[in-house]
């Protein structure tokens, strides 16, 4: 492939060009990576955590104490990650979340490294992609080791990039560094090494040639192998004991591989992700467009490292439908190698804008075709509000199809004009601004909308609920009113050991988990679920309160599904909830 080489022109001074270029390269990631951190703490604890945020929460809060965690098949590498945060911060929502936004924003910066395989504007475009993806965004502001896992992988790609076909040593920390990450992070890491497992065998079986070669520079690498290995027995070490603050750590790498092996089950589980290919279509319309762009190319040009990309996409999404209970971050491992390769072809495509379009060719294709997409935005969104008993209602969803009949009529045309290049850029540009301002849609709603809305994205499987804020409000108020202060009253928590309420309930002094009404002494406050009866002794009244929120797209079809995917959110179709019970014992 050959990159322009007036991407980024230098100005006219007597600096060497590349110099200059690189040092124009790196104001322009600075001005990516800004934004990109200051979206992942933007309003990071509006949320509260979910469970199995809380599970990873309360193992770091256990190291942080001193303690022994208590939760098992928890991730070594946040827990640690997250005790620091919290000897700085101390224990917070907020400071739970921080390991995993640093984490999003490396992985933003990370492209840097492949600029010369992606090229200049194939890099600069993966790390836009990165930063605005809803799925990267989500993931990296959740206290989970799912965005840990995506680094991982691309530290690992990035250091066999640098290893194999550039003979940088410094690829083997790299490579080390990704297989730590990997191991330590989440059981969606087990999924990324058998998906590689798999693509090194058929590389192995395509081209034996290609592993001498490999030995070849494995032995030639000598002693910065053996630092390698060095690095990696020192790095998983003191990161699964969060620095020998806890040993067991290295024993809870067993029971993430023992989680990921239960997740391989014929049907979908409660609670489970939905599968990476609907969430990918659900979310990322601009990297699915681009993505499969770059697959098409790499099946066409055999580019190796495009067709390593998209082996492994098509691979991990045959293995992610065989896993009825996986993981909900487990898409990010067919996220990050479409992103690549959507990077890579709207680089290319803004490569041939600058070099080659023409304002009457080209800019009158985008020009009409942005009008075009306005226009069926519009009718689309017309048709769906819409009712039967409004005049042309019935017939309203033809000029949505009118509008798509004549973008792809205006294609032909342009393609018979000037050429299937042109008809590309044109039709590239115009894909590039719609599924952008689709995805970016996706981006906010997921992340940034009110807790209510939360339950209909099914990025994730079990919501908080609202409820949850205000039974911890109400808790509080009545400890402030009975005793005057709001962390001091008396909570029994019977037959309901949920991380998200452990979590919740951590600043109660006097708080505790009880297998059973009978054991909570008639405590002032008691949290159970409707069906554990009602307490036994003393006056008590209750209240209806919610931990989680689900709902499922499923059952929607035709005008539903549509404004649903629009807005992401429907208030006639409202989400289902767990229920508990909040009694609180009557005052004399």
């Amino acid at each position: 492939m050959q990159h322009s080489d007036n991407v980024i022109s230098p100005p006219q001074t007597n600096t060497p060009p590349a110099l200059v270029r690189l040092t124009v390269e790196v104001a322009l990631y600075i001005v990516i990576v800004s934004p990109a951190l200051g979206l992942r703490l933007f309003n990071l604890s509006a949320y509260p955590l979910t469970n199995a945020e809380a599970s990873q929460a309360l193992a770091a809060l256990d190291i942080y104490n001193g303690q022994v965690p208590e939760i098992t098949g928890y991730s070594p590498l946040m827990a640690s990650l997250m005790s620091f945060a919290f000897v700085l911060f101390s224990p917070s929502d907020w400071a739970a979340r921080l390991p995993a936004v640093l984490l999003g924003t490396i992985l933003v910066a990370l492209p840097f490294g492949l600029r010369k395989q992606l090229g200049i504007f194939g890099a600069l475009a993966t790390s836009i992609l990165l930063t605005v993806s809803a799925t990267t965004l989500f993931w990296s502001r959740a206290a989970g080791g799912d965005i840990a896992v995506a680094v991982g992988l691309l530290l690992l790609l990035l250091g066999g990039v640098k290893f194999l076909t550039e003979g940088e040593s410094p690829g083997l920390y790299a490579i080390a560094a990704g297989v730590v990450f990997l191991l330590l992070s989440a059981p969606a890491g087990y999924t990324a090494l058998l998906v590689l497992g798999i693509v090194t065998l058929i590389v192995w079986i395509a081209n034996r040639g290609a592993f001498s070669a490999t030995q070849e520079k494995v032995s030639a690498a000598g002693d910065a192998f053996r630092g390698a290995v060095f690095f990696f027995a020192g790095l998983f070490f003191v990161l699964a004991t969060a620095g020998l603050f806890n040993l067991t750590g290295v024993a809870v790498v067993s029971e993430i591989f023992t989680v990921w092996l239960g997740q391989f089950q014929l049907q979908m589980q409660p609670g489970a992700g939905f599968p990476a290919i609907f969430n990918l279509l659900f979310y990322e319309p601009l990297i699915l467009l681009f993505g499969l762009a770059g697959v098409v190319a790499a099946l066409w040009n055999r580019h190796l490292l495009d067709w390593l990309l998209a082996t492994w996409t098509a691979i991990f999404l045959i293995i992610d439908l065989a896993m009825g209970a996986r993981s909900e971050g487990q898409i990010l491992l067919a996220a990050l190698p479409l992103a690549l390769l959507a990077g890579k072809q709207i680089g290319l495509l803004l490569e041939g804008w600058q070099t080659e379009a023409r304002l009457d060719a080209e800019g009158l294709f985008a020009a009409i075709g942005l009008m075009v997409s306005v226009f069926i935005y519009i009718s689309l969104v017309a048709w769906t509000k819409c009712t039967p008993a409004q005049a042309g209602c019935n017939t309203a969803w033809i000029l949505p199809v009118a509008g798509v009949a004549l973008l792809s009529g205006l294609s032909i045309v342009f393609w018979m004009w000037y050429g299937p290049k042109m008809a590309w850029r044109g039709a590239g540009l115009v894909l590039l601004f719609v599924g952008g301002v689709l995805s970016l849609g996706a981006a906010w709603k997921l992340s940034y909308s009110p807790l209510s809305h939360l339950p209909y994205q099914p990025m994730l499987q079990l919501a908080p609920s609202t409820r949850l804020p205000a039974m911890m409000d109400e808790i509080e108020r009545l400890s402030m009113a009975r005793l005057g202060d709001s962390r001091q009253i008396d909570v029994v928590v019977a037959d309901l050991d949920e991380a998200a309420l452990r979590w919740s309930l951590r600043n109660f002094r006097q708080a505790r988990f009880e297998p059973d009404f009978h054991s909570a002494d008639n405590a002032s406050l008691i949290i159970a679920r409707p069906d554990a009866g009602q307490p036994l002794e003393g006056a008590y009244v209750g209240q209806d309160f919610a931990l989680v929120s689900f709902w499922t797209p499923n059952l929607l079809q035709g005008k539903e599904w549509l404004r649903w995917y629009l807005y992401r959110h429907l208030p006639t179709s409202l989400p289902g909830s767990d229920q508990v019970v909040l009694w609180a014992k009557t005052q004399e």
